[in-house]
């Protein structure tokens, strides 16, 4: 009887989990998915076949830094984005990465720029206008930072 009690010495309430829809398992990925028919495999080959599968992609993250400096440089960016007017944030659904990814997309900035019904420059300290480009922002707006470094 000590089999159905728990640790706190009461017996233990019976479960049974219950499967009512089909099983979404692809049983013929069974042997290539057993953890023992891999290991077997690795031992004669060396090789392990699943990152054959897998493709590779090997970025320089060398000037990115440590973590702590990549947090700042976000949030730098962040209260930048949120210096900007209303106007100018909605046109990025109020999201700084979109901000941060046209900023640094001469194909986004032109696409964004020929939206102006304008279609000229917006004028220096202009806060109504849909985009200043890099070196343009409003006065007390600097560019947004990037991932080489920040200003400190």
């Amino acid at each position: 009887m000590e089999d159905s009690l728990d640790y706190r010495g009461k017996p233990r309430s019976q479960f049974q989990t219950e499967f009512p829809n089909p099983s979404l398992t692809v049983n013929s990925d069974r042997e290539m998915a057993d953890i023992h028919t891999i290991l077997r495999r690795h031992g004669q080959t060396g090789i392990l076949t699943q990152l054959e599968l897998t493709e590779e992609h090997f970025p320089d993250v060398s000037e990115i830094g440590d973590y702590a400096s990549v947090m700042r440089i976000a949030k730098e960016a962040e209260m930048q984005f949120m210096k900007l007017p209303s106007k100018v944030r909605e046109i990025f659904k109020h999201d700084v990465s979109l901000w941060l990814d046209t900023a640094h997309s001469a194909e986004k900035r032109a696409s964004l720029l020929a939206q102006n019904p304008e279609g000229s420059k917006p004028e220096p300290g202009n806060d109504d206008s849909p985009i200043n480009g890099p070196g343009n922002a409003p006065e007390g707006v600097s560019d947004p930072p990037t991932s080489k470094g920040a200003s400190s």
